[in-house]
């Protein structure tokens, strides 16, 4: 996962912007918005999925 490789090589000095939402609305003008996107979750789940792959650094949400 690419989270890994970038806690590896950024030793917790990282920040990344992922896409996400936190209602249905917000879900469906995310998979309206989206064209390539292959990773796209609600932020709970992305902070579950930091902590299961030891990803330390800062991170923020796109949500359209």
């Amino acid at each position: 996962m690419a989270l890994r490789e970038i806690e590896r090589v950024s030793r917790g000095a990282s920040f990344i912007t992922v896409d996400a939402w936190r209602t249905d609305e917000e879900r469906k003008r995310l998979l309206d918005w989206i064209l390539t996107a292959e990773s796209y979750f609600h932020v709970d789940d992305w902070v579950k999925r930091f902590a299961e792959v030891g990803y330390s650094g800062d991170y923020w949400w796109f949500i359209p």
